[in-house]
């Protein structure tokens, strides 16, 4: 009983120790994002363009939004299919806006799916990220942001 209790109080700590380096973690993003938020608004923003690969880029992202939809009856469908092999721009600055669009799909969204697809747009088609959610049934996409 004696190691029952203490293994309960170790597991008890760690989880506070996750907890707070969280919450850390998610206050640092935060501050983060409204320091990279001033510096476009200001023109100070620095865009470092290279050639990224959207396959690797978006098995990042599937990696880094399932946790978030965990315990939520929600799937997650990230997909570049017909999407070019790479694209020029800013990796990290793209990284970061899809997975504020999934976060947000993923937030706002109680049940079903959230789908973020990358596709190549058809001539005098302007290109577009879209980031949509559907409410569990075919034909429902309730909201889309581009």
């Amino acid at each position: 009983m004696a190691l029952y209790s203490e293994l309960s109080d170790e597991l008890e700590q760690t989880n506070r120790g996750v907890v707070a380096l969280y919450a850390e973690l998610d206050e640092k993003s935060e501050r983060l994002r409204a320091a990279s938020e001033s510096k476009a608004e200001s023109g100070k923003l620095h865009i470092d363009p290279s050639r990224v690969s959207l396959r690797a880029l978006f098995g990042r992202l599937s990696g880094l939004a399932r946790p978030m939809a965990e315990g939520k009856p929600v799937s997650i469908v990230v997909s570049q299919d017909g999407a070019p092999d790479t694209i020029l721009t800013d990796e990290v600055a793209l990284t970061s806006i899809l997975r504020n669009l999934l976060s947000n799909g993923i937030k706002y969204t109680d049940r079903g799916e959230v789908r973020l697809t990358a596709r190549v747009a058809s001539a005098g088609e302007a290109p577009d990220w879209a980031c949509r959610t559907r409410a569990g049934w075919p034909g429902s996409w309730a909201e889309t942001w581009n």
